[in-house]
């Protein structure tokens, strides 16, 4: 009798214990590109799949110095990052009004007159001791001709300043991104499109 009464006391105090607060985990975006694409009359583009630096994952990183880095477990990209700028740089570059077409492909085999690839080398918030919080963003970008053969490689960088009283530096992340691309994508739009070199006998 003593034990059925000491088990019914424990499982009210279970019932009527306060439940921990749930964990809201946030999910973001780097936004759409802000013009339209445009019909033109120039190269034909093919986007492969831009890589991430191995730090860069799903968790917004924080650079808490120059020696250690932190994530925002709970605030995280909605895709890969590496994705996220794949397509801004694809919209990006159908925005110039350059290209005869502007298309991201996976295969090695789909040519186009300029074949763009890189890496993603920096999306992550500056949060050092003393320093004004800022977000950057950074890309390499490889361009090739239809012969695969490297027209040129540039590296692209962009920082904002981030709110302090935001928990994320969203914003800014997503501001730095789209400067960093901007930048990419009118470089690749100056471009001229190499001459096929022949072959050698």
């Amino acid at each position: 009798m003593r034990r059925s009464a000491f088990l019914l006391l424990a499982l009210a105090a279970c019932v009527s214990a306060p439940r921990p607060p749930e964990v809201e985990v946030r999910y973001y975006t780097l936004g759409d590109w802000p013009e339209p694409a445009q019909d033109g009359s120039g190269a034909n583009v093919v986007v492969r799949p831009l890589r991430a630096r191995g730090r860069l994952h799903r968790p917004i990183l924080v650079e808490a110095s120059a020696t250690r880095a932190d994530y925002h477990e709970l605030d995280r990209w909605i895709e890969p990052p590496s994705d996220l700028v794949t397509q801004l740089l694809v919209d990006a570059l159908r925005a110039t009004g350059r290209f005869r077409s502007v298309r991201a492909s996976t295969s090695y085999r789909d040519a186009g007159d300029l074949i763009v690839s890189g890496e993603v080398t920096s999306l992550e918030e500056i949060r050092h001791a003393g320093e004004p919080r800022r977000a950057r963003a950074a890309l390499r970008i490889d361009v090739f001709g239809a012969d695969e053969r490297s027209v040129w490689s540039r590296e692209f960088e962009a920082e904002r300043p981030a709110s302090a009283g935001d928990r994320v530096a969203s914003d800014a992340l997503a501001g730095a991104a789209h400067d960093a691309v901007a930048e990419a994508a009118h470089a690749i739009a100056e471009t001229s499109v190499p001459r096929a070199q022949p072959e050698a006998n």
